[in-house]
């Protein structure tokens, strides 16, 4: 078994790698091929975005069933009333000008039916909602992502590998 003797030091790759130069202690020995590689730190990565991923569904199905507003039939039979009271002041009138007066009187109608129908569509409130799971996706999705080392930290140093002993030295 290859081992580095105690004070020996590991000399720079000729590969242009930056590497330590600092003595090897009889506390920081290595052995060469029996260091375990270092366990992954991301190796649930995957697994954590698909859980958090398939939360984040169903949690959005189920705020767009929960949170979908009453449905108001009104408004389709109070376009119908209009249109019909539109028709039988339509048939009385003689001329232009009350023409446009009934015109007029079902434009307002119609005018108040939509505007009923924007209040109700503001009170929907599934969009804020689902608005805050993207954010909650977003944030996830940083959570889980791998960072480079820090800018002007210190860089992983590879440790050489060889099998003579003499090319440590």
């Amino acid at each position: 078994m290859n081992t580095l003797k105690p004070g020996g030091r590991i000399p720079f790759g000729s590969r242009g790698e930056r590497r330590t130069a600092l003595p090897i202690t009889e506390t920081t020995r290595y052995t060469v091929g029996s260091q375990r590689p270092p366990p992954a730190i991301g190796a649930n990565v995957p697994l954590v975005r698909r859980i958090g991923a398939v939360i984040l569904a169903v949690a959005a199905v189920v705020i767009w069933f929960v949170m979908a507003p009453d449905d108001s039939s009104g408004s389709s039979s109070d376009v119908s009333r209009a249109l019909a009271e539109y028709e039988l002041n339509e048939a009385r009138t003689e001329g232009a000008p009350q023409q446009q007066v009934v015109n007029g009187w079902v434009a307002k109608d119609l005018l108040a039916i939509i505007a009923e129908q924007q209040d109700q569509a503001v009170s929907d409130e599934r969009l804020p909602a689902l608005a805050v799971l993207l954010v909650f996706g977003l944030a996830l999705h940083i959570a889980t992502t791998p960072r480079t080392a820090e800018p002007g930290g210190p860089l992983p140093v590879p440790v050489p590998q060889s099998p003579d002993p003499s090319a440590l030295h």
